[in-house]
């Protein structure tokens, strides 16, 4: 059976890998740091919304330790971290 939230955390994937395929661009034209560093983040943030959208959990907030929060107690070994 397929994973119902699978489409959905692919498309949050996508652009995941899209904002770091921006940053890498950026670095390589030797563009703003800042906004490398932003795209970066942008893109740590999406990817683990898709991980937890694939795990069937919605994510709420819009910043990382909120969407990384709502994942906690399923994840125990994330714990230690």
């Amino acid at each position: 059976m397929a994973n119902p939230y699978g489409e959905e955390a692919a498309e949050w994937l996508a652009r995941a890998l899209l904002d770091l395929r921006s940053a890498e661009i950026l670095a390589k034209a030797e563009g703003p740091a800042l906004v490398g560093c932003f795209l970066c983040q942008q893109a740590i943030e999406k990817l683990l919304k898709s991980v937890l959208v694939f795990h069937g959990q919605v994510p709420r907030g819009r910043t990382i330790s909120s969407t990384f929060t709502v994942g906690w107690p399923s994840y125990p070994s994330m714990s230690a971290c």
